[in-house]
């Protein structure tokens, strides 16, 4: 099976039962114009990677309620410090010039916790943004205080924001228009900021920031397509 082909499979797994209405993330499973388009150059744009008002507050939670899996995410109804999971994303992404679209996509390659509707017994989104911390204890970086949910957002916002900032000032290993090698043996020429950050934080061509690109391609749509039209006024009463 080809790697896209898996990847395809991955993401497919976690989808309930079909909707009536056209999927607006068809593509995944090959059903419209396929995840063949990924071009490991470009991931996302800089606009989309750094955009915090790119959805609002309404958006996300609606989103979270409504997931393109066609269920309630667990975050719809999740508490941090006292205010909705949504509020606290939206404020992450403000406090750090990010995309909170681009941050759940984030959390749904990572962990999958996106297209959860619930948890394990127990659990608190551990390592929601695969943010690890090594210590002596944890040599793994699986440090159990970096693995509730609200320190992973603030651990992953302030990572992702910080990689994109060495990008800018030039002190990223992983630089525009220059050459590497991922550790998935793909040579890539990153083509703007936000792709280098990409592969500064995951450097894997496939399945790493191909899940991403997917991942951004299919919570964008769904934004667009059945979010946004959700709460748009209906029309005045008769």
């Amino acid at each position: 099976m080809s790697r896209v082909a898996w990847m395809a499979l991955w993401l497919a797994a976690c989808a309930g039962p079909p909707a009536a209405a056209p999927d607006p993330g068809a593509w995944l499973d090959g059903k419209a114009d396929g995840a063949t388009d990924f071009d490991p150059d470009f991931v996302m744009s800089d606009e989309f990677y750094t955009d915090p008002s790119y959805a609002s507050l309404e958006e996300i939670q609606a989103f979270l309620e409504a997931t393109p899996w066609h269920r309630r995410c667990w975050l719809a109804d999740y508490v941090i410090d006292g205010r909705p999971a949504s509020e606290a994303i939206v404020a992450a992404s403000f406090e750090h010039g990010l995309n909170p679209l681009m941050l759940l996509g984030r959390v749904q390659v990572e962990s999958s916790l996106v297209s959860a509707a619930t948890l394990p017994p127990g659990r608190d989104g551990e390592f929601a943004f695969g943010c690890h911390k090594v210590t002596a204890e944890h040599p793994n970086g699986l440090d159990p205080s970096v693995a509730s949910f609200a320190a992973q957002l603030d651990c992953g916002t302030r990572t992702l924001r910080t990689l994109y900032d060495k990008v800018l000032d030039g002190s990223s290993v992983v630089r525009p228009g220059h050459s590497f090698r991922t550790d998935d043996d793909t040579t890539v020429v990153p083509a703007n900021e936000a792709t280098a950050a990409l592969y500064s934080y995951t450097p894997n061509a496939c399945p790493g920031n191909c899940l991403v690109w997917m991942a951004a391609r299919k919570f964008d749509q769904h934004l667009r397509n059945v979010v946004r039209p959700s709460l748009e006024p209906g029309p005045p009463p008769s």
